[in-house]
């Protein structure tokens, strides 16, 4: 971890400076304000289906987001080109949209006054290097576990595991340019089970920023039969009043629903 963190600190520093060429063009082109991000990814995906490799996926990613305004006229676009030619074009674009727009009173960047101009180190990088076959084996553990757990688990949809670390970097005409690195592992099993003429699907998951508290596949493996079998052969209710328990997973969808 030592040898990358200079790495991804190099490469926050240089979007940083693509990000303030940005919002130097949008005060240029006569932008009272503008705000804008850039973020870039890197990592391996793969997924197996009963021992199987279906995917194997490296990928690297990024893509730059402004919003520039004139008084209270706004602008938006997009680019994953990131190449300097493309990111004035991107910055143009924005421009030219919110010349056509109409006035909105509540348009605009937050208040300098509400901003963070040195936030603090939430620890949400720990990048990890994965191998191909150890991703293809952890997979294959999953699927393996799962058959294994009951033997109405007939069939499989899967198991998959992705691990990319990336960076964020927020600028906007108020002075603040803040950036950090991120990482993100996961793994996951899908299985199909039958009782009879009923069939059910149901998984389970694991996901963290360090690679080492993810949850054991073989344990993934288990919790993804045990949930499929636990739909097989459910009754159904009469229409009553009574007392609802949310599972963990379940509940915390809630807020989801709250907050839209």
């Amino acid at each position: 971890m030592q040898s990358t963190q200079p790495t991804i600190w190099q490469e926050i520093d240089e979007v940083k400076q693509a990000v303030a060429e940005v919002l130097a063009h949008a005060k240029q082109l006569g932008a009272s304000s503008a705000e804008a991000s850039m973020s870039r990814t890197k990592g391996l995906s793969v997924e197996t289906r009963h021992g199987e490799v279906e995917t194997v996926e490296f990928n690297q990613d990024g893509g730059l987001g402004i919003s520039l305004y004139f008084g209270q006229r706004k602008g938006s676009a997009s680019t994953a080109d990131l190449s300097p030619q493309a990111l004035r074009r991107t910055v143009e674009a924005a421009a030219d949209i919110a010349r056509y727009t109409s006035e909105d009173p509540h348009t605009g960047i937050a208040d300098a006054s509400w901003l963070e101009m040195s936030p603090p180190d939430l620890d949400l990088y720990h990048p990890e290097t994965i191998g191909t076959d150890e991703a293809i084996a952890l997979c294959a553990g999953a699927e393996d576990a799962a058959f294994a757990t009951d033997n109405r688990i007939t069939n499989s949809e899967g198991a998959s595991f992705s691990s990319h670390t990336g960076l964020k970097v927020y600028g906007n005409s108020h002075g603040q340019l803040v950036g950090h690195p991120s990482s993100r592992h996961s793994f996951s099993c899908v299985v199909i089970g039958e009782d009879g003429d009923d069939m059910q699907r149901d998984y389970s998951f694991t996901v963290a920023r360090q690679y080492s508290k993810l949850l054991d596949p073989k344990q993934i493996g288990r919790e993804a039969a045990l949930e499929t079998i636990a739909r097989l052969n459910a009754r159904q209710v009469p229409t009553q009043k009574v007392p609802v328990i949310f599972r963990a997973d379940i509940a915390s969808s809630l807020f989801g629903h709250l907050v839209s």
